[in-house]
């Protein structure tokens, strides 16, 4: 059964949601991790590094600039413009740099996986507000 197999409110003049739709329904599953604390940031770290080494992902991409660090993982899947997985790791953000309130993020971590068509994901930064540099995924 997948994640969100009905997604019956969207615009079906607008392309965006077309794609969000059509994305949301081949996935399996969202994990979204987030923290403030610095210790626990580390641990993810050392999480992410771990389950890299044991499971069959490969860096996609990686955008250092002075608010943050992201790194893309992704894992094949039917075919090119197709993965099974795609992992997001935000580290050594600098909160003093983004608008993000009184929020001090220091890592954020999102786990995707199903049948996701790379070619969509821009619909998916846009709708859920995710890392723009995701936008460029599609055209690898």
């Amino acid at each position: 059964m997948r994640l969100a197999g009905n997604i019956a409110a969207f615009d079906e003049g607008d392309q965006d949601s077309q794609d969000f739709a059509e994305l949301a329904q081949g996935l399996d599953g969202i994990k979204v991790f987030i923290t403030e604390d610095a210790g626990i940031s580390e641990d993810m770290g050392k999480t992410v590094k771990k389950y890299l080494k044991s499971s069959n992902l490969e860096e996609l991409m990686k955008v250092k600039d002075k608010d943050a660090t992201v790194k893309f993982y992704i894992k094949e899947g039917r075919d090119e413009d197709h993965v099974s997985e795609l992992l997001l790791f935000v580290s050594d953000i600098n909160s003093d740099e983004l608008d993000m309130g009184n929020r001090k993020f220091e890592s954020v971590l999102v786990s995707l996986t199903g049948d996701i068509d790379l070619n969509k994901i821009g619909a998916l930064t846009r709708k859920m507000n995710l890392p723009e540099e995701l936008n460029e995924v599609g055209g690898r």
